[in-house]
């Protein structure tokens, strides 16, 4: 009987402590659906330090996720050839796009070469981007010949080596994904970088892309921001939207073993999440996929 009574204490005892366990583990995940960091306002992923963005005359936007709380604004702290500039205000404005929770600031048009400190203050939640640069945006998709990189060109010590003479030529990649749907954000596989601290970096970077920015750098002089969306072998179905694809009446495809030539999964996973940005224009390499039209 006391060896009964024992076992139902400790029985007791056991009891409490895993009711205890169960509602601490319940608080802290409470904890953490509630937390800022976890859920709270946050930018679009390509969103980073020492980007470019899209010079004047154009305004340009910074977007993300979540909803602003009203009164939020971006701040801009900026300077111009070493001259400060007097701080600048950017606007929430409505993003006309049907993800809920979306959120996008227009910025004052910039002239080329002003750098910025951007942040963006709403209540609590601030977020914040260092050393943006504006200059001309350019996008550059496609298939191999786009991907080709820096480092299997002739002569790619010495090529590689030379631009960091460019330290105004900034460049990321993105990241190879597909998508049966449309995205509104995706990851960089090489983020934000120049010539002369991202060296190793430009040699995943496509050769294609950069040597065009230099050539065009060495006329007008302005800073330069590469944006490589690109993927070898890849059909131009599978850069489409659907809406194109419909206007052209091409019938549907999707390969389950080659979903990156599916029709429209580039599009939805490495463009459509870059369609509110501002940019000067596009480099689009491609052809040897589509050689049997």
């Amino acid at each position: 009987m006391v060896s009964s009574g024992i076992n139902a204490e400790y029985m007791g005892t056991v009891l409490l402590a895993c009711l205890a366990e169960m509602v601490r583990t319940v608080l802290l995940a409470a904890a953490l659906v509630l937390s800022p960091g976890t859920h709270g306002l946050r930018l679009a992923q390509f969103f980073q330090d020492g980007m470019v963005l899209q010079r004047e005359p154009q305004s340009t936007t910074v977007y993300g996720f979540e909803e602003l709380i009203p009164g939020t604004e971006a701040v801009l702290t900026c300077s111009l050839r070493g001259r400060d500039l007097p701080p600048q205000i950017g606007i929430p404005v409505k993003t006309g796009f049907k993800a809920e929770g979306d959120w996008m600031v227009e910025l004052p048009p910039q002239e080329a070469g002003t750098i910025c400190d951007i942040e963006i203050v709403g209540g609590e939640e601030e977020l914040s981007l260092s050393q943006v640069i504006f200059g001309d945006v350019w996008v550059c998709s496609g298939q191999s010949n786009m991907v080709f990189n820096m480092n299997g060109i002739f002569n790619s010590s010495e090529e590689i080596a030379a631009a960091a003479a460019y330290p105004d030529i900034r460049f990321t990649i993105i990241e190879r994904v597909t998508s049966d749907v449309e995205e509104d954000d995706v990851g960089t596989t090489i983020p934000w970088s120049d010539p002369v601290n991202g060296n190793r970096n430009l040699k995943s970077f496509s050769a294609v892309c950069f040597f065009y920015a230099m050539n065009v750098y060495d006329q007008l002089g302005v800073p330069m921001g590469l944006i490589d969306s690109a993927w070898g072998g890849t059909r131009v179905e599978a850069w489409s939207s659907q809406d194109a694809l419909d206007a052209c009446e091409i019938e549907d495809n999707v390969m389950p073993n080659n979903p990156q030539n599916s029709n429209s999964y580039l599009w939805n996973s490495m463009i459509h999440p870059l369609r509110k940005m501002t940019v000067k224009g596009f480099l689009w390499y491609q052809g040897e996929a589509n050689a049997n039209w």
